[in-house]
């Protein structure tokens, strides 16, 4: 699996509409992973926390890249890039750049993800913002009123007023941290300005409403996304811009921000998610993707068996497949056509499946969201690989993937559409899978990942008009040698019109009934 590409080999994405497109014009589709949960620590960086564990290994790497995976969204703590006021860790910002690096050597994008969890370790979690941050909020009662220790769980912690507050500072720059959460990315974009690799900064992970003990109203996603979450972007956004003023910029509204489709007439130039425009003004809609979570409230744990589930699981499911997740997915399509921003689901996978059991409702819940996501050509990246790899079978020795959770996100899609995109689809059952498009006139072929797991026997391809050409792609379109054999390169002469189609099916073992 040895890599036959640079970093530089890699296109800069930007947006066009709703989509990701890179330098020679085709749409771009984005699988991957987060590498975030094990990056979670406190105190400053010492030269090893704060970063992905498993995707500091190439070799994990170069395995994800076969399997077709081409983006991963990688840790960016800020109290790591920012440990005091007045100090900036390029070790840090170094440390991070050698594992995109690496990854960009396989074909593998990056964006970079400051995430947060309940802000630090004052409120019971890890320091995703600097303690010395969030120490400067006086709250007007102590933490966690108007809870009490124990929490039921770490997100109860996003009720206690000293949380609310620490983020209220932060938007409105009460005691100055607004303007060191915006030095600390300005600092990153420094450092990353210019490599073609990192597909995006992701502002903050689920940013939390703010003191909605003092206004209750922040509770309301639009609200509390136009009030303070979108002037922070803002600010957060000009100090990037000052710096590097191509990257993709990612923004998120509040977890529950967008459950909220709105209906024709309704709310007009605002969408749900309260925000009017991207982060730095409407000239930045190419540059900005808007980045949401799906995770369905009413069955987080059915990932169980089916003969164990109990008797409201396939509820819970009905809940989610019929009524929230359409409801999610067309807030956001509402949403990016008021923005005019990509959108890229980072994080989901409350129900993922943590058995071998494919009948499992957990790989049922996973294959719905997949699903959902190829029909709208949505970029994703599942929360988070660490559940999808067994713990090191001695101190410092490697994971070992788990292949049979693993399975569902292996799949087939085209990374690459020289054209517009019409529909796809996939079918687990049969692994046939689908992609129409309308040819456009660029020289750069449609490539479509064709994983050897899905398809060990290898492939049938049909076409539709015939002219429409597709063989495996030479070893210059792939990004490394390993790849090549699982990549398709489909090319329209100039000047076909309409719908083209590609249908792939897999071939059958030889023997009896196969080929």
């Amino acid at each position: 699996m040895a890599a036959t590409a640079s970093p530089t080999d890699l296109s800069k994405i930007h947006t066009c509409g709703r989509f990701f497109c890179d330098a020679e014009g085709r749409v771009r589709i984005f699988h991957g992973f987060n590498d975030v949960q094990e990056a979670k620590d406190r105190g400053s960086f010492d030269g090893s926390n704060y970063l992905p564990n498993l995707l500091s290994n190439p070799s994990v790497v170069a395995q994800l890249s076969e399997w077709g995976f081409n983006v991963m969204r990688m840790p960016m703590m800020w109290a790591a890039i920012q440990p005091s006021a007045d100090e900036i860790s390029s070790a840090y910002l170094s440390a991070i750049r050698n594992v995109t690096e690496s990854m960009a050597l396989h074909g593998v994008y990056s964006f970079l993800d400051m995430h947060q969890d309940v802000l630090s370790t004052r409120f019971g979690s890890y320091d995703g913002a600097p303690r010395w941050v969030v120490n400067k909020t006086q709250p007007r009662h102590p933490y966690p009123w108007p809870l009490k220790l124990p929490l039921s769980q770490w997100g109860v912690g996003y009720l206690s007023e000293a949380t609310g507050q620490g983020f209220q500072d932060i938007y409105r720059n009460t005691h100055g941290g607004r303007d060191a959460w915006a030095a600390a990315w300005k600092a990153a974009a420094t450092h990353f300005k210019g490599d073609a690799a990192i597909l995006g900064y992701e502002l903050l992970n689920e940013p939390f409403a703010g003191d909605i003990y003092h206004d209750p109203l922040l509770l309301l996603p639009g609200v509390a996304g136009k009030q303070n979450l979108l002037p922070a972007y803002d600010a957060v956004a000009e100090a990037i811009r000052q710096s590097d003023d191509e990257t993709i910029i990612m923004f998120e509204p509040l977890t529950w921000g967008m459950i909220f489709p709105t209906k024709a007439g309704e709310l007009p130039k605002i969408a749900a998610s309260g925000f009017d425009h991207c982060p730095g003004g409407n000239a930045y809609a190419n540059r900005s993707a808007f980045a949401y979570h799906y995770y369905c409230w009413f069955a987080q744990g059915i990932s169980e068996q089916k003969s164990s589930s109990g008797p409201y699981a396939p509820l819970q499911k009905l809940e989610c497949d019929r009524l929230f997740g359409p409801l999610v997915f067309e807030s956001v399509d509402q949403t990016v056509a008021t923005l005019g921003s990509a959108s890229i689901m980072t994080e989901f996978g409350g129900m993922a499946p943590n058995s071998s059991n494919p009948s499992s409702l957990g790989f049922e819940e996973v294959e719905w969201v997949l699903n959902e996501a190829d029909r709208r050509f949505q970029s994703w990246t599942f929360w988070d690989i660490g559940a999808l790899y067994g713990p090191a079978p001695t101190p410092g020795g490697a994971r070992v993937p788990r292949l049979e959770l693993l399975q569902s996100f292996v799949r087939p899609y085209a990374r690459a559409i020289a054209g517009t995109p019409t529909t796809t689809s996939f079918d687990y059952a049969t692994n046939r899978y689908t992609l129409a498009f309308e040819p456009s006139n660029t020289s750069a072929p449609t490539e479509i990942v064709l994983p050897a797991l899905r398809y060990p026997h290898g492939t049938t391809v049909t076409t539709s008009p015939d002219t429409l050409r597709c063989a495996t792609c030479p070893a210059d379109r792939a990004a490394s040698a390993a790849l090549t054999r699982d990549l398709l390169c489909c090319t329209a002469p100039p000047g076909t019109t309409g719908v083209a189609t590609v249908t792939v099916t897999p071939k059958l073992a030889p023997g009896p009934g196969g080929l």
